[in-house]
């Protein structure tokens, strides 16, 4: 087998523009292992400038990959950028200037990838890949945010420079790996409309496939917060079994011991995270603990499968986030 990496030549073509969409066609020569995205933003800042807990990442609402057709990847670049920190054991390069008075300048960068690995602390992980050579079509699209997405921030240009990292693989390789897996990204939201307990506020997984991770989000008027699941907190099941009941905070940090991520002070993304060993609002339902596979939803039709939650009474608009990466 033989990797490459390569800059996508007409990445310009996903250049910023306000509050609108962009496509970029990715080459389809061999297998795709992983898309690199590099986001450099640049503008002015004047006056008090205030960035959401997500920084730069809000300013850029929607990720979207399709295949023939069919989209594969939709997330917005806050989600990619927390299952990142998970999935590799540590956090996102994110970086936003916070000075006013400056013309002309940087004031943000990310870097984030889209990985279809089982593991993608693996780079020697061939178990799942996306056969690009196969396809008729396949379409990367960036929804990019307003100029003034942020208080005191204009943006005046973006890009996101675009890098594959592509896999050619014999028959004797393709041989002795065998199935090779196909990966899908989705999120799902739902508002929390009351105070439930006995995990009455529900929702459904996706079905029909094989569950690899499953995250959550959860927000309080946008904001990242912990305090709208309350203790028992949450559990996954069906109707013959419950495969999971943890409280909120417990399951944060095991999700961090199982990514290996250390306890670090200081705020994310600029030195860790806001509390030590875990990020603010953001979870795990902790199918990537049952085994390496994950959870196999191939049997359930839609609705078999679902998260229940105890929640706060919302104060403002508060929303759970559910985050699912499937294979087939």
């Amino acid at each position: 087998m033989n990797l490459f990496t390569r800059l996508v030549d007409n990445y310009t073509d996903l250049n910023w523009v306000a509050s609108q969409g962009k496509r970029l066609a990715i080459p389809r020569n061999r297998f795709i292992q992983r898309i690199m995205l590099y986001f450099l933003i640049t503008g002015n800042t004047a006056g008090t400038v205030v960035l959401s807990d997500n920084t730069i990442l809000d300013w850029i609402p929607g990720i979207r990959l399709v295949k023939n057709g069919e989209t594969i990847v939709n997330l917005a670049a806050k989600d990619l950028a927390f299952t990142n920190c998970y999935d590799k054991g540590r956090f996102p390069q994110v970086y936003a200037i916070t000075t006013i008075s400056q013309t002309g300048v940087t004031i943000g960068e990310a870097n984030l990838t889209i990985d279809f690995m089982l593991n993608p602390k693996n780079d020697g992980d061939f178990y799942a890949l996306l056969p690009a050579h196969m396809l008729s079509s396949l379409d990367l699209f960036i929804d990019w945010g307003a100029a003034a997405q942020a208080t005191g921030y204009t943006i005046t240009a973006g890009v996101c420079k675009v890098t594959l990292k592509e896999v050619a693989l014999t028959k004797e390789d393709l041989a002795k790996i065998g199935n090779i897996w196909a990966v899908k990204w989705t999120a799902t939201e739902k508002t929390i409309d009351a105070a439930y307990g006995t995990y009455l506020f529900p929702i459904d997984l996706p079905t029909g496939k094989v569950i690899q991770r499953a995250y959550l989000n959860v927000v309080n008027n946008t904001v990242r917060s912990d305090a709208e699941i309350v203790d028992p907190g949450f559990k996954l099941y069906d109707a013959d079994s419950e495969f999971s009941r943890m409280c909120w905070i417990d399951a944060q940090h095991a999700l961090c011991d199982w990514a290996g991520i250390p306890s670090s002070p200081g705020s994310f993304p600029a030195g860790g995270p806001p509390v030590p060993g875990r990020i603010v609002g953001f979870n795990s339902l902790g199918i990537e603990r049952l085994s390496p596979l994950g959870l196999n939803a191939t049997g359930y039709k839609a609705g078999d499968l679902r998260v229940g939650f105890n929640t706060l009474a919302p104060t403002a608009v508060s929303k759970v986030r559910l985050i699912t990466k499937e294979l087939s």
